[in-house]
């Protein structure tokens, strides 16, 4: 009797606590799977190989507002590739077959050198191609200067360059790597001036040359860093190459694995405990000079950072890793009262998988 009693006693109790039995049942399952699944992913942290910081120059400045920055801070993902690259020379080989791309012959070389390597160009009276092989770019155009009339005519039609550069890049097989992607960035039309190009509106009925500029990317984010690499080209009539520069990104690119990014609150951290400038410009634009010299920084009265874009960062001169930072952007007010854009490239990738410098 007392074991039937008590028989009825636990069917009851299981009938009421069934669920919240089963329910805990789970939640131990899904905790268990949840830190073995954090302890494989610690594991193969550990396995990434330390990278060298890229290697960023930067400048030390007043302390910057940052409130606008960490409202725009983007949305990010936790991880992002980083990736092995070859170099981007030019070797002599490759030098000859550009020239002669561009109709000029092995006899007609003039071989110079700088700091940087050696340089060839090749000249004549209507026009000139130079080539930095240690650089890994080179720069075609007509000497209007001493032929202003080579120029005659409409310029062609935006869409039609853009289909004539990508035609004309893979044709001389000057197109980058997979996994890099160009874009166009820039398009406008210009009048040429006695010693440079002058941008105009395209309902300009006097326009003399189309412009194009494409930059290189990869996942949809921007290849750059101070040396700007890109293609960029001015058109004549008949699609008339006036003038043509071209940077060699990459020989070859691979994945070499997924890292982890800071967070909003690592960088901020970072700025505000050693604030810092990487440069001054009078525009957003990659492709201005910068105020930074090496002699003279200028004086900054006041300093905000308000945006912050994830970029792949091109080294000054070659590199082994292709690696992720920070383009912080702003302004800064001179002393003088001038108002500037100013940028910092901060290392995006997790300072525990940095080498200190």
């Amino acid at each position: 009797m007392i074991y039937n009693k008590n028989m009825n006693k636990i069917k009851i109790f299981l009938k009421k606590t069934w669920l919240f039995i089963l329910l805990a049942s789970l939640a131990t399952i899904l905790a268990a799977l949840y830190f073995t699944k954090q302890g494989n992913q610690i594991e193969e942290k550990r396995d990434l190989l330390s990278l060298k910081v890229p290697l960023v120059e930067t400048y030390s400045s007043p302390s910057p507002n940052l409130k606008q920055l960490e409202k725009n801070f983007p949305s990010l993902p936790k991880e992002i590739e980083v990736y092995e690259v070859s170099d981007n020379l030019i070797s002599d080989q490759m030098a000859l077959e550009i020239a002669n791309d561009f109709g000029y012959q092995q006899n007609n070389l003039v071989v110079a050198s700088d700091i940087k390597g050696p340089i060839y160009n090749w000249s004549t009276q209507l026009n000139s191609l130079t080539i930095y092989l240690k650089e890994g770019r080179f720069q075609y155009g007509l000497d209007l200067l001493r032929n202003p009339g080579l120029i005659e005519g409409e310029p062609p039609d935006l869409e039609e360059s853009e289909n004539k550069l990508n035609d004309f890049l893979k044709e001389k097989n000057l197109n980058p790597p997979e996994k890099i992607d160009l874009k166009i960035i820039e398009e406008d039309y210009y009048l040429i001036g006695t010693s440079n190009f002058i941008k105009t509106d395209r309902n300009d009925p006097e326009k003399d040359v189309a412009f194009l500029r494409e930059e290189y990317q990869i996942n949809n984010l921007k290849i750059n860093g101070p040396e700007s690499p890109s293609i960029s080209v001015y058109l004549g009539n008949n699609f008339q190459i006036v003038r043509f520069d071209y940077s060699k990104i990459f020989k070859s690119i691979d994945v070499l694995n997924s890292y982890p990014l800071k967070t909003i609150a690592e960088v901020i951290k970072i700025i505000e405990d050693e604030p810092k400038i990487s440069f001054l410009r009078n525009s957003e634009s990659f492709y201005q000079e910068d105020l930074i010299s090496e002699e003279q920084l200028p004086e900054i009265k006041n300093l905000s950072f308000n945006k912050s874009e994830l970029i792949y960062y091109k080294e000054v001169g070659q590199q082994t890793y292709l690696q992720p930072v920070f383009l912080i952007t702003g302004t800064a007010i001179l002393k003088d009262g001038t108002k500037v854009i100013a940028g910092l490239y901060l290392p995006a990738i997790k300072d525990e998988y940095l080498l200190t410098p």
